[in-house]
């Protein structure tokens, strides 16, 4: 069977993807923008050396041929400083074999004898030497020993540039460079901006669009509640009606059965639908002061809890919390649920609690089976679950009260040891949150 590519097929660009591509565009864009000046940059060194050492040998030449037609009985040097025939020259000297200035264009130092080892070596060498050197001025002077041939003589022609030129060249590539270093700042964070404002966009998108659902969710459970509300409860009414009158009828076994389903199956519709209420409804935080370990006792003595499974409490006696007191027992009990339903045989469920500045850091943690990864990246989405009889509201409720405390809950888990809710609320919410939906 040949295999054929799909014709047609659409490449769904995901945030994610959408983010990449504009950060390996940027990425790229300032990159290429930072080694492009910053090789300019260090061409724009050799370029100047290149252009100084070019003119120098340049006026090297120049002066071998004048020197060789008019000698050095005239001292050309000065009348070649004043006539500017060459723009940035510093001084022209010219050494004898024993380092004597035969001529200079400062005709004040002629005759004397420089002791300048540069000059030895370039004689001794007989190759061309550049160097840089700063004068007693305070200029720095590029200087360029070469030596000259006269008949039987060798002599050291000095030619001293002014560094000021090449220096433009330079002091323009650095002006490159360094702009383009803002260029790149300024782009990075204008990149950073731009993702931080997508990213805000989207959030707020997927708010609305989750809003929305919420709306027509508690339309939709208020309905379900009014709907199913009273045929429920006349049903699980009659059924425990008759479930007490054939308590101790020797006939009844089977038919308690039956009676005790339709109770069982009428207690868990009407869990779903306070599940549904719970979820949609725009609860209001109600702020109060209360000390946490009292709240779990309450809880965890109202809870019915297996035999087979212990409850080791750790919350700090101390901790006192101004919240809402209601919602966050409802986390609570959601959480301790989920720890339970995740146990089979024996197993621990360890609640924590402690302060962490102006937080508490509370979490509830189980020896259970465990959170495999894909299942974990959908554990907090409504109506999503792994129970055979489960609603896929209880961590989707307590993710929403927690955000609604002002904090955030996430889960760290290994499949077959265990898991761990951990969530974080302020210890002290402001008085501005009461009343916020």
């Amino acid at each position: 069977m040949n295999s054929r590519p799909h014709k047609g097929a659409i490449i769904k660009i995901t945030p994610m993807n959408r983010y990449t591509i504009i950060i390996i565009l940027i990425t790229l864009a300032v990159t290429t923008t930072m080694l492009t000046s910053f090789l300019s940059y260090r061409n724009a060194g050799r370029a100047a050396d290149d252009f100084l050492r070019a003119q120098a040998l340049g006026i090297a030449a120049s002066l071998d041929t004048t020197l060789a037609r008019y000698g050095t009985g005239d001292n050309i040097f000065k009348d070649i400083i004043k006539s500017e025939q060459w723009e940035g020259i510093a001084y022209l000297a010219l050494y004898g074999e024993d380092g004597t200035v035969v001529l200079h264009s400062n005709k004040n130092m002629i005759g004397r004898k420089s002791g300048d080892t540069a000059i030895r070596d370039a004689l001794a060498s007989g190759k061309t030497h550049f160097s840089y050197r700063t004068l007693g001025t305070g200029e720095d002077v590029f200087i360029m020993d070469t030596a000259l041939h006269f008949g039987t003589h060798e002599k050291i022609l000095r030619v001293a540039l002014h560094t000021y030129p090449s220096r433009k060249i330079i002091r323009q590539s650095r002006l490159q460079l360094w702009s383009a270093v803002g260029v790149a700042v300024i782009l990075s964070l204008l990149t950073v901006v731009l993702l931080i404002s997508m990213k805000k966009r989207e959030d707020l998108g997927r708010a609305l669009v989750e809003k929305e659902k919420l709306s027509v969710l508690g339309e939709m459970a208020a309905a379900l509640a009014h709907e199913i509300r009273n045929p429920l409860g006349s049903i699980k009414g009659f059924a425990q009606y008759l479930r007490e009158r054939c308590a101790g009828q020797d006939y009844a076994g089977e038919e308690a059965g039956c009676l005790d389903v339709i109770v069982s199956e009428s207690g868990r519709i009407e869990r779903l639908t306070e599940d549904l209420l719970s979820y949609s409804r725009k609860d209001a935080v109600r702020l109060g002061t209360f000390r946490l370990s009292e709240l779990l006792r309450e809880l965890l003595s109202s809870l019915s809890l297996p035999v087979s499974v212990s409850v080791k409490d750790l919350v700090d006696d101390a901790l006192v919390l101004t919240s809402d007191r209601e919602k966050l027992r409802q986390v609570f009990a959601n959480l301790i649920q989920n720890s339970l339903d995740a146990i089979s045989g024996n197993g621990v469920v360890t609640i924590r609690g402690k302060k962490e500045g102006r937080m508490a850091m509370l979490s509830v943690e189980d020896t259970g089976a465990g959170i495999d990864e894909q299942t974990m990246q959908n554990i907090f989405r409504p109506f999503f679950t792994t129970k055979a009889k489960g609603t896929g509201l209880g961590l989707a409720i307590a993710d929403r009260y927690v955000r609604l405390l002002g904090g955030s809950i996430c889960v760290e888990s290994v499949v077959g040891k265990g898991s761990t809710f951990t969530f974080v609320i302020p210890r002290e919410m402001p008085v501005a949150v009461a009343g916020r939906t």
